[in-house]
């Protein structure tokens, strides 16, 4: 059975079609595409005020432009889940190279908004996304090149140490300070779970609370950020933050089944980047609790098929891309949740598969694609 057989499934024999049905994970399909059919509703409930505001209205505008990167993204989707995940191991130094570079072009040639420079061609391409997939394979391969050298400082933590650091350099440059802590974060949690060594654990502890101290010097709008915070955390709903206030006010007033879709009030004038950067606070007015509760479980469900996959993987690469994937996406989910929620400070970060944004759903519809792929083979191994 090739990786190839999707087409003619449902021209198999009973047997092979039960057979096939086994080798994929229908949970985890199932639940990524109700979030992806979920982000399609509401970006077109959040964002068709704005579209109506453009030079030439159009109330579809977004919604049109996400559709295509939706199917963009599908047929990355299909490729990444039908390559063999060999192929992106041994491409990933090369991925990994070409990313940098494009992380360079942003600081020289990029395109500025909202106070940070982080696109390229425009408004279309944001080359960080892609480095949170692209670090993942990276750091995965190189782990598993290491062997038991990464016990070694001078052959495991330090080299490391230094191509991480020059990736956060450059996201910090931008300024783009949380994804570089998160994909920062991600790696060094993909390096102990290898290397599984404390003493390293602690001095790694130590330099990440040095360099976020420094990144809040360097960048005063961090701490201006995180003084908010302080401010509003005792009582989300009346912050003095304008932002902050809104987005918990919209998330909590559809009580426990919402206004229904389309029908929120908060996305029109009062929640920013309702389509992008709070799209929560939208599913919170809309379909209230129970539509927020749903979509968290969604979360849930990719995170316990992504690690169930993750322990059931025969070799350290796919074990470790597999945990770094799930460990990325639900940590990116949560800070967009808990920022909505004023639970924790503004970040930028989107919502998975839900928010707007060419550049995030189709490189996380990739790394979906080789998860499905890591599982896919595993399944095969075990009953060839």
């Amino acid at each position: 059975m090739t990786h190839n057989t999707l087409a003619a499934a449902p021209g198999l024999p009973r047997s092979e079609r039960i057979r096939w049905l086994e080798q994929y994970d229908w949970w985890l399909l199932s639940a990524l595409a109700s979030l992806l059919a979920i982000g399609i509703i509401m970006v077109f409930s959040a964002s068709y005020y704005e579209g109506l505001l453009r030079a030439v209205p159009d109330g579809l505008y977004f919604l049109k432009r996400q559709i295509l990167w939706l199917f963009a993204g599908l047929a990355v989707f299909l490729v990444a889940a039908a390559v063999p995940h060999r192929i992106w191991q041994s491409l990933s130094p090369a991925m990994f190279i070409v990313v940098c570079l494009g992380l360079i072009a942003v600081l020289t040639v990029g395109t500025r908004a909202f106070g940070s420079q982080r696109l390229l061609f425009g408004a279309s391409f944001q080359p960080s996304e892609i480095m949170k997939i692209v670090m993942i394979f990276y750091t995965s391969h190189w782990l598993d090149s290491k062997g038991e050298k990464l016990r070694d400082n001078n052959t495991g933590l330090y080299p490391f140490s230094l191509f991480t650091a020059f990736v956060a350099i450059l996201l910090v440059m931008q300024p783009d300070i949380t994804m570089a802590i998160l994909i920062s974060t991600t790696a060094f949690a993909l390096f102990f779970l290898a290397s599984r060594n404390l003493r390293q654990l602690l001095w790694v502890g130590i330099l990440f609370a040095i360099l976020i101290v420094a990144a809040a010097t360097l960048y005063p709008y961090m701490t201006e950020r995180l003084l908010d915070f302080k401010e509003s955390f005792a009582d989300p709903l009346n912050s003095a933050s304008w932002q902050e206030r809104n987005t918990a006010r919209a998330a909590v007033r559809g009580g426990l089944f919402g206004t229904g879709p389309g029908q929120g009030e908060m996305k029109t004038l009062w929640v920013v980047l309702p389509w992008t950067d709070s799209v929560f606070a939208v599913i919170g007015e809309e379909t209230g609790f129970a539509g927020s509760i749903a979509v968290v479980g969604l979360y849930a469900v990719i995170a316990w098929r992504g690690l169930s996959i993750a322990a059931r993987a025969t070799t350290l690469f796919r074990q470790l891309t597999a945990v770094g994937l799930i460990f990325m996406l639900t940590t990116q989910a949560l800070l967009h949740v808990c920022v909505v929620l004023n639970i924790t400070p503004v970040t930028g970060m989107t919502l998975p598969f839900v928010s707007f944004g060419g550049s995030s759903l189709v490189t996380w519809l990739a790394a979906m694609g080789v998860l499905v792929n890591i599982d896919h083979t595993t399944r095969i191994q075990a009953n060839p």
